[in-house]
């Protein structure tokens, strides 16, 4: 594939042209009997003896006699002389006898001659050899050429000689064979053609004692040797593109393959990048192509992906230092996100605009600083694949992806009958033995990249056939995860894809199999539908059933367990399950101790008790069991003197029991009922100084009730920055509306309000379309339908309900946001008992008819619910973030004319006389949905936060007043 070209034919970069003019060119120099020195200069691998070739071919053969001269590896500069003057005789016609024969005496004395000129070459002739010869009557040097001169004279026929591979002559070689065509072999119509590349020739040069390092003095010689100069026409860089494309092409062929269009996509990308600039000459692009021909078939065109390839196989050849300290680090390079040393990710990253740096970066997205990027299927940055980018072959254990198909599909088809030995090796790992447990995750996270080549009925029985595998090892200590977290991963996209399941057998074939195995399947299965409902409803009965064993039940993660059964039932059901199961049959005491977080202790690596959520307990469970369970604790003598006394690697479940007990006195469930109400010291500093108003009306209302939600969590709300790459105008707008209808808020509006008061709630409608990109306004209305007509236009009257929600989407950083503003105001007029307005109402003293201290409640807590859902939400389908991360929250509570003015407060008595009640009261904190619990915290915050105003107006004995309501809204 290297090979020069000969024939025309061959010839498809477009130089024929310059090559026809060369031979014109020469048949001019040939009518001159001078001896000339042409020579073609041209890059290293530019096709400048595949040039020579076509213009050799080329000359008339009844005017010219060619040879050819390679004096590369000759060795001395006897040698060269030698072949250089046969070079000469070769090319002269058969009957120019008299020529050869002065040509040979020339030559005899000629070769030895030059070999005593210093730096010419090895001096093995002496002089005293030659002087002995010229006594002998040989003649005279010049003689010779004199006589050997006539001869040509007379015969008159030109005589090329071209002289190839100049430049890969040691610096004393080229020295020899310069010296000997000029002061040798300028014969008449003896003419050179000499191909070189000039940097590689000079550099040479000046190695020698001619030049010494000096590269005007090497020019000169070079040009005082060579009478005219022709530059080779340089390849363009279409014609290189083509070349390469062209000589790719060739190969998938050769190996039977193909590109897909993001891989051909991705190739003419890097060719753009990286490789044009080295790869610009066709000899470079063939050598290129045959490191591929070698290396491809090795690691298996279809085990790996072509473009990292392509850059990779580059990178060795091109590059080897680099590639060196790619081949070190390439474990570290491909392993997953937060499990790298950054410092050494740092160093990798690229530096400025260094183009082999930035490849390296498009191969390995662990060194993207625009955000996490999945590593490619079969890529070099898949820590399963990295390694055959470098070992090529994979190792005598190793499978490829296509025999591990062929195997999956045949088990999928029931084909033999049992499954391929391979697959059973992986699905059953020693856990013991950590080289297993790795080498099965691999497999398996390879088998799932497969997933989609199967039919949703082999996707079916795939999923019967894997659960009878569960539980796998968990592979502790294995970066990349171990093969529980690999099949729970397989089995998700599997469950996706499937298609009809017999759903009930599958789910008792897990529940027989064990809590492990049960936690590993739901963690697979997909929210919503059927097998949610019955493997949520299976995993309940074992923790009931666990939890019903005391103390003697077996260890097992029923706490995991339990949070899963939560993610596919809803808070509502399982607390409702949980509270059901309490008071009819389980202990309090033995449902914590299956809550309890259990870790690894950071020091001595042994298993420990982390904690436990108690204030979520509660929530779930309600004050009135917690307490009981205090006093049973207390009965049993199971209550700790302190939980510093307690022993956190007791991990059986009567030490469990132990710490829940104590913890659960310790955090003062036990104490009056007042100091569940104090809401935290701490708050956030995000919101200092921001404020909005989203309810757009023409009056401030009596009370309101704004939360502002900040995702993902950031020390501050943003003050600039771009749009985010989510829908804009009319789509944008059909989002919102879309997701607050289908919130928390909007079932207050309806099914709250509605009930209570005499409105009608009219749907979304947005209020401010903002710019289309960034903000966007939207509203909705309770309107009275029991107003009086002559009051209609009274706009409090008629509209004594408006929601309003503002959202600010943006980046910053890269990295998008949302600032999401909820708001609910309420406008009282003087009601009757019907709550009907009556005239305007007075901010003296409430009514009865006025708002009730649990519909306070309700609304606060409903709007910050509702927010806490909505903005991931919102999050996703308008900023393109990633929903589910830390969100920074803040609540607010504004009631202009006292919050004794707006709320019936009569039930509970005042200190200090009538003194106006508080008008406002904020709250702000972090929420994480991935370590918070249950939907309940916004009830128990919204309870904090009334406990706190009441607290401030003067208000007393409203505590067991708000465990009641707190009890009764959770029940």
């Amino acid at each position: 594939m290297d090979d020069p070209i000969s024939t025309e034919s061959a010839e498809s970069l477009g130089r024929l042209p310059f090559v026809r003019r060369a031979v014109a060119m020469l048949d001019e120099i040939g009518a001159h009997p001078s001896s000339t020195v042409v020579a073609l200069v041209g890059p290293w691998g530019s096709g400048k003896t595949s040039t020579v070739n076509l213009v050799l071919a080329a000359l008339d053969e009844d005017r010219w006699g060619v040879s050819r001269l390679n004096p590369w590896a000759l060795g001395s500069a006897e040698a060269i002389v030698a072949e250089l003057l046969g070079a000469i005789g070769s090319a002269l016609p058969g009957k120019a006898v008299r020529a050869r024969e002065r040509l040979a005496t020339y030559a005899e004395v000629a070769a030895p001659w030059l070999a005593l000129i210093p730096m010419a070459g090895d001096a093995a002739s002496s002089a005293g050899d030659l002087l002995a010869r010229r006594l002998r009557g040989d003649g005279t040097l010049q003689g010779r050429f004199e006589q050997l001169s006539d001869e040509l004279r007379k015969l008159a026929r030109s005589v090329l000689v071209f002289v190839d591979d100049v430049d890969r002559l040691q610096p004393d070689e080229l020295l020899a064979l310069f010296r000997a065509v000029r002061v040798l072999g300028r014969l008449p119509h003896v003419h050179y053609f000499v191909a070189y590349d000039q940097r590689t020739l000079l550099d040479l040069l000046m190695a020698t004692p001619l030049a010494a390092g000096r590269e005007p003095r090497a020019l000169a010689f070079l040009e005082k040797m060579v009478t005219l100069r022709v530059d080779q026409p340089l390849i363009r860089a279409e014609q290189s593109a083509l070349l390469f494309n062209r000589r790719l092409t060739e190969l998938l062929t050769d190996l039977r393959a193909s590109l897909g269009d993001e891989e051909r996509r991705r190739i003419s990308d890097e060719w753009e990048l990286l490789l044009a600039a080295d790869l610009g000459e066709p000899r470079s692009i063939n050598r290129f192509i045959a490191q591929l021909r070698v290396h491809l078939p090795l690691a298996g065109r279809d085990e790996v992906d072509l473009a990292d390839f392509v850059v990779i196989t580059h990178l060795r050849s091109a590059y080897p230092e680099l590639y060196r300290d790619l081949l070190a680090d390439r474990s570290m390079l491909a392993a997953p996100a937060g499990h790298a040393d950054q410092s050494r990710l740092d160093a990798w990253r690229t530096p400025g605009t260094d183009r082999v740096r930035q490849a390296v970066t498009r191969m390995f997205p662990s060194l993207r600083t625009d955000g996490p990027a999945e590593p490619r299927r079969r890529g070099i940055g898949h820590p399963d694949y990295v390694d055959r980018y470098f070992t090529f072959m994979p190792s005598a254990s190793d499978v490829t992806d296509a025999d591990l198909f062929r195997a999956l599909r045949d088990w999928a088809r029931g084909l033999p009958g049992t499954p391929d030995p391979s697959l059973v090796a992986a699905l059953e790992p020693d856990p013991a033995n950590r080289y297993e447990c790795a080498r099965s995750a691999s497999v398996i996270r390879r088998l799932d990249t497969l997933h989609e080549q199967l039919t949703p009925i082999e996707s079916a029985a795939m999923v019967h056939a894997l659960v009878g595998f569960l539980p796998l090892p968990p592979g502790q200590g294995l970066i990349l995860g171990g093969p529980d977290a690999a099949l729970v991963q397989w089995l998700s996209h599997l469950l996706a894809r499937a298609g009809p399941l017999e759903v009930q057998p599958l789910v008792d074939l897990v529940a027989a199999r064990g809590v492990a195995a049960m936690v590993a399947f739901l963690r697979a299965v997909p929210r919503g539908g059927e097998l949610a409902n019955l493997g949520g409803a299976a995993g309940w009965r074992m923790f009931r059933e666990h939890a019903q064993l005391g103390n003697d039940a077996p260890e097992a993660p029923v706490e995991s367990l339990f949070a899963l059964v939560e993610d596919l039932l809803g808070a509502a059901e399982t607390n409702r399950l949980l509270r059901r199961a309490v008071d009819d049959e389980i202990w309090t005491l033995d449902v914590a101790a299956r809550l309890i977080e259990v870790g690894v202790d950071g020091v001595s690596g042994r298993p420990m008790i982390l904690g436990l959520a108690a204030d979520t307990l509660v929530n779930r469970l309600g004050i009135r069991r917690v307490r009981m369970a205090v006093d049973e604790g207390v009965e049993a003598d199971e209550v700790v003197g302190g939980s510093e006394r307690l022993d956190r690697f007791d991990l059986s479940w009567a030490g469990r029991r132990r710490y829940a007990a104590t913890m659960l006195l310790s955090d003062g469930h036990a104490l009056p009922a007042a100091e569940r109400f104090r809401l935290p010291d701490e708050m956030i500093t995000t919101f200092q100084n921001y404020s909005v108003l989203a309810l757009d009306a023409p009056e401030s209302p009596e009370l309101t009730v704004a939360v502002t939600v900040l995702a993902p969590e950031l020390a501050a709300i943003p003050r600039a920055g771009g749009p985010s790459s989510g829908p804009v105008g009319e789509l944008r707008e059909e989002i919102l509306l879309a997701e607050l209808a289908a919130s928390r808020i909007s079932h207050w509006l309806t099914a709250v309000a509605e009930r209570h008061w005499p409105v009608a709630a009219e749907p979304w409608r947005i209020s401010d379309p903002g710019d289309g990109r960034t903000r966007t306004r939207a509203a909705a209305f309770l309107r009275s339908n029991a107003a009086d007509p002559a009051d209609a236009t009274v706009w409090r009257v008629s509209t004594p309900v408006r929601a309003g929600v503002q959202v600010w989407t943006g980046t910053t950083d890269l990295s998008p946001f949302i600032v999401a503003d909820y708001q609910i105001g309420l406008w009282f007029s003087e009601l009757d008992a019907g709550r009907r307005s009556a005239g305007r109402r007075h901010n003296e003293k409430p009514l009865p008819a006025a708002l009730l201290p649990d519909e306070l409640i309700t609304l606060i807590s409903d709007t910050l619910a509702g927010a806490q859902e909505t903005t991931p939400r919102l999050f996703d389908g308008l900023a393109a973030g990633a929903a589910g991360s830390a969100m920074a929250i803040q609540v607010a509570i504004t009631a202009p004319p006292g919050i004794d003015a707006v709320v019936n407060l009569e039930a509970w008595d005042r200190a200090g006389g009538d003194r106006q009640g508080i008008q406002q009261i904020g709250h702000s904190f972090i929420h994480d949905p991935a370590r918070t619990g249950p939907g309940s915290e916004p009830l128990a915050l919204a309870v904090a936060m009334v406990g706190e105003m009441l607290l401030r107006s003067g208000y007393r004995g409203y505590e067991e007043s708000l465990l009641e309501i707190l009890e009764r809204e959770i029940t």
